[in-house]
């Protein structure tokens, strides 16, 4: 058995077409000479229990051990229209080949990554021996991982601007262009950067000593709107701008419970941001939602239990940023076997903001006494509309029937309407008939289609 592994590895070496090719031209980024927009989430899938601050992995979840535990959630990425995950670990010298592969998936609906490792902030920056450690640990994994086509690049640390003084301190800034450079070395067609708080003073102080990296990685909590970042930024750097964490929590603090609709409100507040964001797109070159699920050992209190604890924020409505309910999926204990994930509103408003308007088309039957009109979607497609209008003059469109207050369709005003949904496997075939359509004079043309709420 002690053979499997590389026997494994050199076959999935061989399968793989050339590495992906990631540069930044002005303030876009290209995946082999096109742009490439980042559309991402924050994936740390850690399960009820562990606390990634005290215990192993430290948050390296894309090792061998945990494949059953991540076994489902790229199908969930894809759906969602997720072109890109940002990690939190990464343990030089152990196997990710096949988590790397499975992301992959042979070119087909990609997921990259980039990957990303703690750095301890308190390090002696002006110690070049202890600088030349992070930069070995860090030349190594862009080693290892350089000619994968999934990874998009590295992010070295986490904030480590916002301790120990750092975010003023020449020797800190230098040190991380020191960790930059020799990571661009290794790996010249990866993106490299820094994430930092949101701190535009400090991308207009530094951007000068950044020489290396390839665009600047802002984690930034405003509220409900990101205000005048992207203004400030344009005046701060001529690189890239990518948002690497932004969001809005389920839990309503001063309620002390969940936003009601599945925290259909967070959903709102994270669609204005995206869109925000791309009206933006001269300066951003994308962002990477927080996060996949919730994760339980992030406030005060028991990993096993889902505190209500976090960080005052004076931009949130309920003034509080609560640590343990950012998830797009809930998490629920399962015992033994993974923890059951359940998606929020922003699951399926993403799928409405990052995929194209799904396929459509509506049968008529017009031989039939009344009017029947057929078509499908998707069993996930909560937050596209579907509708069937009627008009007599081409110009004014009265809608009959549509799904506007719910996933399902429904008649607007029209008692005499019989609608059917019938489930099959992925898909919904609905089925609208109208008894008298034929019989209401001028009401001859219809039409249907589907958009986004």
């Amino acid at each position: 058995m002690k053979y499997c592994y590389p026997w494994l590895l050199l076959l999935g070496s061989l399968s793989l077409p050339a590495a992906s090719v990631f540069t930044v031209e002005d303030r876009q980024i290209l995946l082999n000479g096109e742009p490439f927009i980042v559309k991402g989430v924050c994936y740390n899938p850690t399960p009820i229990g562990l606390d990634m601050s005290l215990q192993a992995p430290y948050s390296d979840f894309y090792t061998l051990l945990f494949l059953g535990l991540t076994a489902n959630d790229m199908a969930s990425l894809r759906r969602m229209g997720a072109n890109t995950i940002r990690g939190y670990g990464w343990t030089p010298g152990s196997n990710h080949q096949a988590f790397m592969d499975r992301a992959y998936n042979e070119g087909e609906d990609p997921i990259y990554m980039f990957i990303n490792r703690w750095i301890n902030p308190n390090t002696n920056w002006g110690d070049a021996n202890a600088v030349n450690t992070w930069t070995n640990e860090w030349t190594r994994i862009a080693e290892e991982t350089k000619d994968h086509p999934a990874i998009i690049g590295y992010l070295i640390g986490n904030e480590h601007n916002n301790d120990a003084g750092n975010g003023s301190n020449p020797l800190f800034w230098q040190a991380m262009e020191t960790i930059a450079a020799a990571v661009k070395e290794v790996a010249p067609d990866k993106l490299v950067s820094v994430p930092i708080t949101d701190r535009v003073d400090q991308v207009t102080r530094f951007d000068a000593t950044l020489k290396s990296i390839d665009f600047w990685s802002l984690q930034v909590y405003r509220g409900t709107s990101f205000g005048s970042l992207f203004d400030e930024y344009a005046n701060a750097s001529e690189k890239p701008l990518v948002i690497t964490e932004f969001g809005y929590d389920a839990f309503n603090h001063q309620a002390n419970s969940e936003y009601p609709e599945d925290a259909k409100f967070a959903a709102d507040v994270v669609e204005g941001l995206i869109e925000e964001s791309e009206e933006a797109d001269e300066v951003c070159a994308g962002v990477i939602v927080f996060e996949y699920r919730d994760e339980w050992w992030k406030a005060t209190g028991s990993a096993s239990a889902q505190d209500v604890g976090g960080f005052f924020n004076g931009g949130f409505p309920d003034r509080m940023m609560n640590e343990e309910w950012w998830g797009i999926f809930r998490a629920e204990d399962n015992g033994f076997l993974p923890d059951v994930l359940t998606p929020r509103a922003l699951y399926y408003r993403l799928i409405a903001l990052w995929n194209p308007i799904p396929d459509f088309s509506a049968n008529f039957d017009f031989n039939n006494p009344s009017l029947v009109v057929e078509f499908e979607r998707d069993v996930g497609d909560r937050d596209f509309r579907y509708a069937i209008e009627v008009t007599n003059d081409l110009e004014n469109w009265r809608t009959i029937a549509d799904n506007e207050g719910s996933i399902a369709l429904v008649a607007k005003g029209e008692e005499n309407l019989v609608i059917t949904e019938t489930p099959e496997a992925d898909r919904v075939r609905i089925r609208v008939e109208d008894p008298r359509f034929f019989n209401r004079g001028q009401r001859t043309f219809l039409r249907a289609g589907v958009g986004t709420r």
